[in-house]
């Protein structure tokens, strides 16, 4: 260390230019690091939104989160698995072991995601989200106007987003909560079957023109171009003239069907202060400056506003840019004030401006050579780096301080005109060794941290690396920059060369400055007078200081037991979100209605600047809950206490009726949610539910726990189609085509997205108006199945078949021939007739010649039929061929209906023929539809709202919102109702949340506490080349916790994660002033002091240093410990309050204990020593042959200086160095 002194003093001006370098740089990285409220923290965790609509919580968790799970749990690295399936959708997130490359397991997660897609529904939709801090809006605004939604929403986008995209540092802007346009194609029954269209052929049309086809390029005029075929949907006129194939050529598909631009189902409000509004959401890019990107998006929103008109107003729902200029502001305040303070007590103590000038040189010089190394490093400005640099301003001067110190001491001890480097090194020297091993160790103990796993790790790695790289400079700025300056402007002026008295003449006696006489013959102060009485009575009685000591230990160990314990500490943000819950199947339009109760009562709040509500929503990675919920986001006024409007606001919500549940949350927190759960994990839902009604009795009996409320819901009322499956098999139909069916007709048939002048807008096909009513569910009519089309046309060939079966060829031939018989037959009478009556006319004809010749009867007698008739034989035979007349005419008769007859047969014959063409046609004839009540019944049922599984297991999470400031009593207590809690058989229990994550965070950091202190004690070692010493400085490091428990209860500050960090900064801190203290007593004793003098007298010239840096760094966090500045104190506050009782404690531990430690130690070594020497001096002089010493060659060993203790001091220190 002393030739380093030299080596600065004699490059004076480079490290002057060293110096000017630093401080440009650190000014130049100072204006250019990011301002962020904390470090970029890169969560181990992603989420898969999936969208299944029209689907039951339980029908999406089998066919949706199971086989999800399933791949994800197959992922290397992957420890949890969660889902959340409700109606419509799933969620499920997914975390793995920190340290592993997000990038990587982004890729995996996708491709696990992907080959699943062939197992879920067609219209299941998967989202994979990832992202860390940069991901986060750094400003959220609600836009609220006099405009038609519809006409803010384009205004927004054509005017206010690609303006903010504009401007440095944006990434991206998103507009939401607008009515979402969609187009509708409603095919009309009528037309399409006129046209006998099949729709199946519309979504494979619709896909093919998405997008153009490329088509290679051409050389042309103007050189190559690209050639490309087709173009892009745009309009709905664009999918109305789309071709479909007919049996009677191409038919539009406007012919067929209606295609309209229509709104979108509306699944969420959003309001702010009452009026409608929408929101706007800009993300940065990962190198931008948050406060700057949210700065400059502010200043450009009233301009922007103007053009819109409307009475357009933008209002901050979330804006990280003021709170984190406020923590800024307000921690470089702090610093500011250290900083004076520290200055000012270095020159009360040296009184002397240059010295303190030289030693304050050493503050802006650490803190930026630390800046410099967050700039390089890629790091932020942010709560923690910033908070390190606050509390780094007090202890970076304490190495200057014992320098300096030292050196005015030697400047006091040397004649004034021969101070000079040779002065300056040696007083340099004397301490370099000391004062680097107690930085380093201070060093030391932030290395932990650098294991620390978590979230802890992920916060506070920066925080170590800003603290350590401080300290290290300060070394630096002590041992190379403070010599210089030394050098320059200590140097004694003509006016205190002419002055010096007889103190340097004095001085000029001694031959040597190092001489232990003139060290220890320095007059005292007043501050060392009122200091050595009380040492030399410790060390008089050291049992008694010690037996004290312990008992003081003793009793604030015992009084831990009072400390009150958090995770981080609410941020003080001046914002309240609630959230309310209504009964499962509240529709939006009842959830808005009970909305609008609720913001008149925030409405009635004074204090309550804006209030922002979202109605409905689906649930995604950022929360959200359906139809049933609302979250209202509060901003308050400056000045408004947040947990007092909370429990207002809890108390009028809880008495308006049919409000639901509500959880309300104040302020902020660092690392998310502050809320405690139980997890209840189980195979059976009855069991579940059993254990959750239990243990909710139970948690509702601790004081300090509210709004507890879990996650298992309650059955809902939905409307189930229950499938006949016999009569659905028959007609080729299943539960899934059934659903399907049914879906379609209520939902519609989405094709997919086309752009339009409206963004991104999805297309719907419907074959039918879409079915609002449950009455007109039965009554649906069903798609006819191939089953369906395949009886029909089999009914038909059956029927042929049966006619033509009737129709026999053997009855047709036994037809015929009868027919043949009768025709004969009746030819046959035929003939005779006639045969007889041509008789009868010529019987006839003779009769009358006869008459008329006389009256005679012919030779032949009386004609055939004339028999038996009386009156003249002429009559007789005109009667009868009258007869045979007529009865020729029947004959006649019955021939002509024989014809008729053939004739029929033959009309039969043609209507085999049609029955034949009849079957050959039948394969054309389509079935009959069936309605939803020929396939089933529609009956109201019951299902779970949501279910929720942790790693393949049903689990419910009952959550608690702490209102006490005890957040380990409160963990006591929900570990003691758990315990006591009888449950189900199978059923397991484990808590979660806030408490986890601080029992995980306390325990790392104890671990690192233990690894800190190998670590210290290694370098102690090192530097005492002693194993003793060490174990003797660490065992003061407890006794220092006397100072942080005392200072933690009398201020009713809770030990958190800050305070922990804290302890582990004093594992160094304590130690560091014993070191420069021991060093010097052990310089002194190897001089050949007594242990008593070296003892005193070490401690008396280490006096001043030890309480100059002490109440310089206890001056320099003074700002931050009184929270006087009110922003981010939930980091820097209880921080601070730790190191100053613990620099308190370990200071007077230092002064007091060590001494009389050191002399306990030391005391029993040097008495068994001189035992041991006294034994040998006694065995050398029992020896009678005084000439065998000189044969040994001990003769001149046997009192080379006497048996004085001085010598054997000397010696028996040599040895041991």
């Amino acid at each position: 260390m002393k030739k380093l002194a030299q080596l600065s003093i004699a490059n004076r001006a480079v490290i002057t230019l060293l110096c000017i370098v630093v401080l440009g740089a650190g000014v130049f990285a100072a204006s250019k690091l990011k301002q962020e409220l904390f470090p970029d923290l890169t969560m181990p965790a992603g989420s898969i939104s999936v969208s299944y609509p029209g689907a039951t919580g339980e029908a999406v968790e089998r066919e949706v989160a199971e086989p999800i799970e399933t791949a994800l749990r197959g992922i290397p690295g992957v420890t949890n698995v969660s889902s959340t399936s409700q109606t419509n959708s799933a969620q499920i997130e997914v975390e793995w072991e920190y340290g592993r490359n997000a990038t990587d397991m982004e890729s995996q997660i996708r491709q696990a995601v992907a080959r699943t897609e062939a197992q879920l529904p067609d219209n299941a939709e998967s989202d994979v989200i990832m992202g860390g801090m940069d991901d986060f809006p750094v400003v959220v605004m609600s836009v609220a106007s006099d405009h038609d939604p519809s006409v803010l929403a384009q205004r927004l986008d054509e005017q206010v987003v690609p303006d903010l995209q504009d401007l440095p540092g944006v990434r991206t802007v998103q507009v939401s909560g607008q009515r979402a346009k969609q187009i509708e194609i409603t095919a009309r029954p009528d037309d399409v079957d006129r046209h006998e269209v099949d729709l199946a052929q519309v979504p494979e049309l619709f896909e093919g023109k998405l997008n153009p086809v490329p088509a290679g390029n051409l050389s042309t005029k103007q050189g190559r171009l690209n050639v490309q075929v087709g173009d892009t949907l745009k309009t709905p006129e664009d999918i109305a003239a789309l071709q479909l194939q007919s049996p009677d050529g191409p038919v539009r598909l406007g012919d067929i069907a209606d295609v309209e631009l229509v709104d979108a189902p509306a699944t969420s409000y959003s309001r702010v202060n009452g009026r409608e509004a929408l929101s706007l959401m800009v993300i940065k890019t990962p190198d931008a400056n948050t406060v700057q990107v949210a700065n400059s998006v502010t200043d450009a929103l009233p301009a922007l506003a103007n053009d819109i008109g409307g009475n357009t107003v933008f209002t901050d729902v979330f804006n990280q840019a003021p709170y984190i200029e406020d923590s800024i502001d307000n921690l470089a305040t702090d610093g500011i004030l250290g900083l004076i303070m520290a200055i000012t007590i270095i020159l009360v103590f040296l009184w002397s401006g240059r010295s303190t000038i030289i030693t304050g040189v050493s503050i802006p010089l650490s803190l930026l050579i630390a800046v410099v190394a967050l700039f390089v490093g890629d790091h932020t400005l942010n709560l923690l780096t910033l908070s390190a640099l606050t509390i780094s301003v007090g202890r970076v001067v304490d190495d200057s301080i014992v320098v300096i110190e030292n050196i005015n001491r030697h400047r006091g001890l040397t004649p004034l005109k021969d101070f000079g480097p040779d002065v300056i090194t040696r007083a340099v020297g004397e301490v370099g060794t000391a004062v680097a091993s107690s930085t380093l160790i201070t060093v030391a103990v932030f290395l932990p941290i650098g294991f620390v796993g978590g979230e802890t790790g992920e916060l506070f790695r920066p925080f170590a690396l800003t603290s350590m790289v401080a300290l290290l400079g300060s070394l630096l700025v002590a041992l190379v920059v403070v010599p210089v300056l030394s050098y320059w402007f200590l140097r004694p002026t003509n006016k205190e060369l002419a002055a010096e008295t007889a103190r340097a003449a004095e001085a000029r006696r001694s031959a040597d400055t190092d001489d232990l006489a003139s060290q220890q013959a320095e007059k005292p102060s007043r501050m060392q007078r009122a200091y050595l009485p009380a040492l030399k009575w410790s060390l008089r009685h050291r049992w008694v200081t010690l037996a004290l000591a312990t008992f003081i230990f003793l009793g604030t160990m015992m009084s831990a037991g009072l400390l009150r314990t958090e995770f981080m500490g609410d941020t003080g943000e001046n914002t309240i979100m609630v959230n309310q819950t209504l009964p499962e199947g509240t529709t939006l339009e009842e959830t808005d209605s009970h909305a609008r109760d609720m913001e008149a009562i925030l409405a009635e709040e004074p204090e309550i600047k804006t209030y922002q509500s979202s109605i409905g929503g689906q649930m995604d990675q950022y929360g959200g809950g359906g139809e049933n919920n609302v979250t209202y986001s509060l901003t308050l006024q400056d000045d408004a206490d947040a947990e007092e409007i909370s429990q207002r606001l809890r108390q009028k919500f809880e008495d308006a009726p049919d409000s639901g549940e509500f959880m309300i949350s104040a302020g902020g927190s660092a690392t998310g949610s502050q809320d405690i759960s139980v997890g209840i994990n189980g195979t059976e839902i009855e069991d579940l539910e059993t254990a959750t009604n239990r243990i909710t009795a139970k948690l509702e009996k601790i004081e300090g726990l509210d709004d507890i409320r879990s996650d298992f819901s309650e059955a809902e009322t939905l409307l189930q189609v229950e499938v006949d499956e016999d009569a659905a098999a028959k007609r080729g139909m299943s539960q899934a085509s059934i659903g399907t069916a049914v879906n379609e007709a209520i939902q519609g048939t989405t094709l997919g997205d086309i752009t339009t002048d409206h963004g991104s807008t999805e297309v719907l096909l419907r074959s039918r108006e879409p079915i609002t009513k449950a009455e007109e569910l039965e009554n649906l009519e069903l798609p006819v199945t191939e089953k369906q089309t395949a009886d029909a046309r089999q009914e038909i060939t059956d029927e042929v078949e049966r006619r033509q079966d009737e129709m026999s060829n053997e009855e047709e031939a036994k037809a015929e021939e009868e027919m043949r018989e009768q025709e004969q037959e009746l030819q046959d009478s035929r003939a005779e007739l006639q045969q007889q009556l041509n008789e009868a006319r010529s019987q006839l004809s003779e009769a009358r010649r006869a008459e008329q010749q006389g009256p005679q009867l012919p030779a032949g007698g009386m004609g055939p039929g004339m028999e038996g008739m009386g009156g003249s034989p002429v009559g007789q035979m005109e009667e009868s061929v009258t007869q045979l007349e007529e009865q020729l005419e029947e004959l006649d008769d019955q021939m002509a209906a024989l014809d008729e007859q053939r004739s029929e047969a033959a009309e039969q014959r043609a209507r085999s023929e049609e029955i034949e063409e009849l079957s050959e046609q039948a394969e054309e004839v389509k079935g009959d539809p069936a309605k939803v009540s020929d396939v089933g019944k529609v009956v109201e049922a019951k299902t779970p709202a949501s279910i929720t599984r942790m790693n393949g297991s049903r689990t419910i999470t009952i959550t608690a919102t702490p209102t006490g400031d005890d957040l380990g009593a409160l963990n006591a207590e929900v570990q003691q109702a758990l315990a006591s809690t009888d449950l189900p058989p199978g059923v397991k229990t484990g808590t979660g949340g806030v408490t986890a994550e601080q029992d995980e965070a306390f325990e790392e950091l104890w671990l690192a506490m233990g690894v800190a202190i190998a670590m210290v004690y290694i370098i102690m070692v090192a530097t005492f080349r002693s194993v003793l010493q060490p174990l003797l400085l660490l065992i003061s490091v407890p006794f220092a916790g006397t100072g942080v428990i005392g200072i933690l209860l009398v201020t009713d500050t809770a030990l958190g994660l800050p305070a922990m960090i804290g302890l582990l900064m004093l594992i160094g801190i304590v130690v560091t002033n014993a070191i420069v203290l021991i060093d010097l007593i052990n310089t002194y004793r190897s001089r050949g002091s007594s242990l008593d003098d070296a003892v005193i007298h070490g401690a008396r010239l280490r006096l001043r240093p030890i309480i100059m840096t002490a109440l310089a760094t206890i001056m320099g966090l003074a700002p931050m410990a009184s929270g006087l500045t009110g922003q981010s104190i939930f980091i820097s506050q209880s921080l601070a309050l730790v190191v100053i009782g613990g620099l308190i404690s370990s200071t007077l531990l230092t002064l007091i204990l060590v001494p009389v430690l050191y002399h306990l130690l030391e005391s029993r070594i040097l008495k068994r020593a001189e035992r041991k020497q006294a034994k040998r001096d006694e065995a050398l002089r029992e020896d009678d042959d005084p000439g065998s010493l000189a044969d040994v060659g001990l003769a001149d060993e046997a009192e080379p200086e006497g048996t004085t203790s001085t010598g054997r001091r000397r010696r028996w220190f040599a040895r041991r160095k």
